[in-house]
């Protein structure tokens, strides 16, 4: 019956949850936890793209910060290409950057966006951005990489040697 209403009732359930810490909602988030796990059957397949909708519509407007990432983090399980673009939005944000990042690499070939992001990835966001490019071998990251590597930030100058090590650049040595 949830999934006859469409992307609406995933939207409504995010909507009941609350932030981590401010009140009691573990009825809504196990219930929109198994909808996730539902549609990820074969047999449910044909219910994924409202549930899909549903979170990415519920990342936008007015939900707090601490729920986006709940959501991130559940379309880590049931994203695909198609919204990819609209949680790239949250690899700039270090609050949201890991869960972002966690779900675009469950989706795979993502490379793009981490490399739209990285120009404007700061702190704890940009080592992130910089470890995805090189779990995902993005050989045309390797010039920002390289620039990465003279970083003053001796984390970020790591994270970049390590990616431009698993990317195999021989002109990074």
């Amino acid at each position: 019956p949830l999934l006859k209403v469409g992307k609406e009732s995933v939207k409504g359930l995010v909507a009941l949850l609350v932030e981590p810490g401010k009140g009691d909602d573990f009825k809504p988030r196990y219930l929109l936890h198994a909808l996730v796990t539902f549609v990820n059957r074969p047999e449910n397949e044909k219910d994924r793209p409202t549930v899909r909708e549903g979170l990415v519509a519920a990342l936008g407007g007015d939900t707090p910060l601490g729920l986006k990432k709940y959501v991130l983090e559940e379309l880590k399980h049931v994203g695909t290409k198609a919204e990819a673009a609209a949680i790239g939005e949250y690899l700039n944000n270090e609050e949201t950057c890991e869960f972002a990042a966690q779900a675009l690499i469950a989706i795979g070939d993502t490379a793009d966006i981490f490399r739209k992001a990285l120009p404007n990835a700061k702190g704890r966001g940009r080592v992130t951005v910089i470890q995805e490019l090189g779990v995902l071998r993005d050989a045309k990251a390797a010039d920002e990489l390289k620039k990465a590597a003279a970083d003053t930030d001796p984390v970020v100058r790591l994270a970049a040697c390590e990616s431009l090590g698993n990317i195999g650049d021989a002109s990074a040595a």
